[in-house]
């Protein structure tokens, strides 16, 4: 009896102070990591199998490892009676705000669970030692995960994202134009990080020329006026879809996509300059995003 008053007064604070936060931890992992949750359970899963002297149970490890393995040939899966929400993290921003939400979530739970154990044990013989360190374990995790969600937030000077964020999308084409200039047809997405609308006042572009000069100074005035009628015609008949230019005020979260085409020079060496696209809202901010430079592909052997 002497012996299990001492265990307890020993580890019970202990057990209380990362009890709760080891399974809150577990909990975040399976949630919003299930590939990580994968790889532990097939390390812990194979470890099992190759010491354990009980067969049922290494029998028992080879079927979980053959089901999350896909060792019969279907696609890897749980066993059953086992589902995780799938991992969909838009993109880092939004993973740090997760983490610091699921910290301080962690952090105040594992305060709160500690306290009331604290307190519903009472005062056995020998008493508990309740140590204070766990207070302080919890308000550092508080702190940190308040700044990640600050930081994703935009909250925190110097880590502020940008109330735009554009980006150029992979279905972007470009066409050499009667060999006078490559029209490039810009596929730009926008969107609005912020909870109030952005005005745009316009859309501008550069390109990178390899230190030519402009394409329309190395030709005719008349080649250079067919090239900017094309792109008007194409433009008005919304050939490749909706034209950037038609948007004008992008409401609170809202994500917008439409084409830019512009006339840009032809690579000596063949192959696509890089773009800019400039988006500048109604104060002179400007967004800016790039579609990098592509050399001229060689297919077959």
């Amino acid at each position: 009896m002497h012996f299990l008053e001492t265990v307890l007064s020993e580890f019970l604070p202990v057990l209380a102070a990362v009890g709760t936060p080891a399974l809150a931890l577990t909990l975040i992992i399976v949630l919003y990591f299930p590939h990580v949750a994968r790889a532990v359970m097939i390390l812990v899963a194979g470890i099992v199998a190759v010491v354990t002297g009980d067969k049922d149970r290494r029998e028992s490890c080879h079927e979980v490892l053959d089901k999350v393995t896909c060792r019969g040939g279907g696609p890897p899966a749980w066993p059953r009676r086992m589902t995780f929400v799938p991992c969909r993290l838009p993109g880092v921003r939004d993973q740090l705000g997760k983490v610091g939400g699921a910290l301080m979530s962690l952090a105040a739970a594992a305060a709160l669970g500690y306290l009331i154990t604290s307190r519903a044990v009472g005062e056995p013989s020998p008493p508990l030692k309740w140590p204070v360190w766990p207070y302080y374990l919890c308000g550092a995790m508080f702190v940190v995960g308040g700044l990640l969600y600050a930081t994703a937030r935009g909250k925190l000077p110097g880590f502020r994202r940008p109330a735009l964020t554009v980006k150029i999308m992979g279905d972007s084409q470009f066409e050499n134009w009667k060999h006078i200039a490559l029209i490039a047809a810009l596929h730009v997405q926008v969107k609005n990080t912020t909870d109030k609308p952005v005005l745009v006042s316009g859309y501008a572009y550069t390109s990178d020329s390899g230190g030519d000069a402009p394409w329309d100074s190395q030709v005719t005035g008349d080649q250079a006026m067919s090239v900017k009628r094309e792109i008007y015609r194409r433009d008005e008949m919304q050939q490749y879809g909706q034209p950037l230019r038609h948007f004008a005020r992008i409401t609170p979260g809202q994500t917008i996509s439409g084409w830019f085409l512009i006339p840009v020079n032809r690579p000596p060496g063949g192959g696509t300059p890089a773009c800019t696209v400039i988006v500048k809202d109604d104060v002179s901010n400007q967004y800016r995003a790039t579609l990098s430079a592509r050399e001229p592909q060689v297919y077959g052997s």
